[in-house]
């Protein structure tokens, strides 16, 4: 088949916004669209009943607006995907905040806001039993139940195992949680120790026994010769 360029005028109103989309539709061969809705008018009177009526038309305009979008994002994907309006944002309904918050449990939102709050208390306790630069654990993707479940065993290794580390502190290292392949857990060059989340508490205490004084030392002179060759690479005229 030959490729059919349609143009839509997106500052159009959205009434013609639509009709341009049903038109570009029909070209392609979608049928059985049924045409925009009208836009909802605003009441002319000030009669009280007139008014209510009004707003009941104005709901139903809405309503059928919002079916309307439904039919044709359907009828573009061939119906293959499912997706959730409440947060499609590239619809008027998935951009009204209010909207969307009167679909929010407040009980999962408190959750949340809780779990959230653990996860920060937690990472905190771990900097600072640690002595982390900074504790790092949003790669992984994670609730913040679960990182905190995470760190909450991290922090109970410190507890039992601490005597066992080479260092009494890890500064000026960072710790960061992920699951993404690496050849090496510690790297001397950028100041980063990792730790995989599905480790054993065991695997974990080999990794942070690889930290030693030596190599503490070494991550600082890579510092310190990455600042002056920054230093001089900033000093030479350009050319």
């Amino acid at each position: 088949g030959a490729l059919v360029t349609q143009s839509i005028q997106l500052h159009d109103t959205v009434e013609g916004v639509l009709k341009s989309m049903r038109d570009a539709l029909k070209t392609v061969g979608t049928v059985n669209l049924p045409p925009p809705p009208a836009a909802p008018s605003p009441p002319l009177k000030n009669d009280p009943t007139q008014t209510i009526i009004d707003e009941q038309k104005s709901e139903s305009y809405k309503n059928e607006f919002y079916r309307m979008h439904g039919i044709v994002w359907s009828s573009s994907t061939g119906g293959q995907q499912q997706v959730d309006r409440r947060f499609d944002v590239n619809t008027y309904r998935g951009r009204d905040l209010k909207g969307f918050l009167k679909t929010l449990n407040p009980k999962q939102v408190e959750e949340r806001r809780s779990s959230r709050m653990d996860a920060s208390a937690a990472a905190l306790v771990v900097r600072r039993a640690f002595q982390f630069q900074a504790v790092d654990g949003t790669h992984m993707g994670w609730s913040s139940a679960s990182l905190a479940r995470c760190l909450t065993s991290l922090m109970a290794l410190h507890e039992e195992h601490h005597t066992k580390f080479r260092v009494s502190s890890f500064y000026p290292l960072r710790l960061v949680i992920s699951a993404d392949e690496f050849l090496e857990s510690l790297d001397v060059y950028g100041g980063i120790l990792r730790l995989h989340p599905a480790a054993t508490p065991l695997q974990w205490l080999e990794t942070l026994r690889e930290v030693t004084e030596d190599k503490l030392q070494k991550y600082r002179s890579n510092q310190k010769k990455r600042y002056r060759n920054t230093t001089v690479s900033r000093k030479v005229p350009l050319v």
